[in-house]
């Protein structure tokens, strides 16, 4: 992967891998207003996050429709989530330092303390894991006993006939 450059602001290039390919995020990042008190930044750092949690959502509900309803590429749109997450997060990166240097409180979660591309990647590992753990049955504990119950018979059995 090609290296990441420590930029914040202005135009940023950001490659990041998906769906066997690597593609390149182009997004324009600005700063906050400067009369922005550090209230106003939170609510701005708040929002942003919240949109880090709905990329996270589209991007497993991209996923689904890909893998488990098979719809043709053209229905699927990968991009946008991911883009949305990249503009979110990079603008976590510059709100958390403003908040704090302006009297606030403010710190990063451990998914924000990585490298931006290795944040996303990370949310779209952990939308795949979640969609194919929902995909998995519930077996309530019932069966799971009944099932150990009926192995168990069964072994007891062979063991006395041989």
């Amino acid at each position: 992967m090609p290296e990441t450059k420590a930029q914040l602001m202005g135009t940023v290039n950001i490659p990041i891998k998906y769906m066997g390919k690597e593609q390149h995020f182009h997004l324009q990042v600005s700063p906050p207003a400067p009369a922005a008190d550090h209230k106003l930044l939170s609510t701005y750092l708040e929002n942003n996050r919240q949109s880090l949690n709905k990329a996270q959502k589209a991007m497993e509900d991209n996923l689904y429709k890909d893998l488990f309803l098979r719809q043709p590429p053209w229905l699927l749109n990968y991009e946008s989530p991911i883009q949305n997450a990249l503009l979110a997060r990079l603008n976590i990166n510059i709100l958390i330092p403003l908040i704090n240097m302006k009297g606030g409180s403010a710190s990063y979660t451990k998914l924000e303390s990585f490298p931006v591309d290795d944040h996303i990647q990370k949310m779209m590992m952990k939308a795949e894991k979640s969609l194919f753990m929902k995909q998995q049955p519930n077996l309530p504990i019932h069966q799971i006993i009944l099932t150990s119950l009926i192995v168990f018979i069964i072994v007891i059995f062979m063991l006395s006939i041989a």
